[in-house]
């Protein structure tokens, strides 16, 4: 991707790569001023879990007021979900279930703290998996926190690393 740079010069600044082999969660510092967020998520998997993405500010990670969609591709079936606890991720509450893709976040309206979502990705299990979806959420205060976690069970595989601008 052109303009993706360790910092400086109007590029992305990478946050970090975070291994995500074990923990409930994982958590990326966001500076006051982004207004774009990537995720790259490699090989994630959990032991029971769909995986999950939650936003936080200075009140800490809130847990309401997601409005999201998104669809799973699973085998010659489809799983739609909405949901407003969390942006979801994954569609397949399983611990086979490995995850490869992107999730983009941009800022809507500052004045509101609002963030649009939106997330694609593949999973390698026994039978093809793809999900896509988005949403938004606006936060009570500036962005601090971007989160991920399994809706349940444990990390126990894979890396997410992200970047913004």
């Amino acid at each position: 991707m052109s303009g993706f740079s360790g910092g400086g010069g109007g590029g992305f600044t990478l946050v970090g790569v975070q291994a995500t082999t074990s923990g409930a969660s994982v958590d990326f510092s966001i500076p006051a001023g982004a207004k774009f967020i990537a995720a790259s998520i490699y090989g994630v998997s959990t032991t029971a879990g769909r995986l999950t993405a939650l936003l936080g500010d200075a009140g800490g990670i809130e847990t309401t007021g997601y409005i999201t969609s998104s669809i799973g591709i699973i085998g010659a079936g489809q799983s739609l979900r909405t949901n407003t606890s969390h942006f979801e991720i994954d569609e397949q509450a399983n611990s086979t279930s490995i995850n490869y893709g992107e999730m983009f976040l941009t800022l809507v309206d500052p004045a509101a703290f609002s963030w649009a979502a939106s997330w694609t990705h593949g999973t390698n299990t026994g039978t093809a998996q793809v999900n896509t979806g988005g949403g938004t959420k606006a936060l009570s205060a500036e962005l601090t926190t971007l989160r991920f976690a399994p809706d349940s069970g444990n990390f126990d595989a894979g890396s997410i690393n992200v970047g913004y601008m």
